[in-house]
């Protein structure tokens, strides 16, 4: 027996596989842009992620300059030091930090970085403001002691003179 309706079975069948393989192309496609889709979203992730592993850097770079520049300005105040030798360092630190600061767009603290130098610079001047001033009140208290010498001196050679003036006056 041979089958009667075997040409339409066959386009049906046909039809069948390619509904089917329409439709598995379909669910594979949404399954491929949905998971593979955000590229420029992926790249952006990256370049963001990137930017930040560098900022991460630099902070521990910068954090790592701040010591030695701390101990530096800390020297500053030492006794029996050199003043200038480490004001000195100091300020070439400070430069040092300016110059490796990275450009405006690839980091994102600059202000505070920035601010942290200026005040470094402010401590230094002021320490050194310090360090002068005190050198200059020791100059000014052995003035003052000085001064009081010669005062007692001049008291002493005026009641001599006074003395000298009644001698004087008695003779005559």
């Amino acid at each position: 027996m041979e089958i009667l309706n075997k040409k339409d079975r066959w386009i049906a069948f046909l039809l069948f596989i390619s509904l089917f393989t329409i439709t598995i192309v379909v669910i594979v496609i949404s399954i491929f842009f949905n998971y593979q889709l955000p590229w420029k979203e992926n790249y952006e992730l990256r370049k963001e992620n990137a930017a930040m592993i560098y900022e991460f850097k630099y902070q521990e770079k910068f954090e790592n300059q701040m010591e030695v520049l701390k101990k530096y300005i800390d020297s500053i105040d030492m006794p029996n030091n050199d003043i200038y030798y480490y004001q000195q360092k100091s300020i070439d630190m400070i430069i040092k930090m300016e110059q490796n600061m990275p450009g405006k767009d690839s980091i994102r603290r600059r202000l505070l970085y920035t601010n942290f130098l200026l005040t470094s610079r402010s401590l230094i001047d002021a320490k050194k403001t310090l360090k002068t001033y005190a050198k200059s009140k020791s100059e000014i208290d052995t003035l003052l002691a000085k001064v009081d010498a010669y005062k007692k001196q001049l008291q002493i050679v005026t009641r001599e003179l006074q003395i000298c003036n009644q001698i004087v006056t008695t003779k005559n």
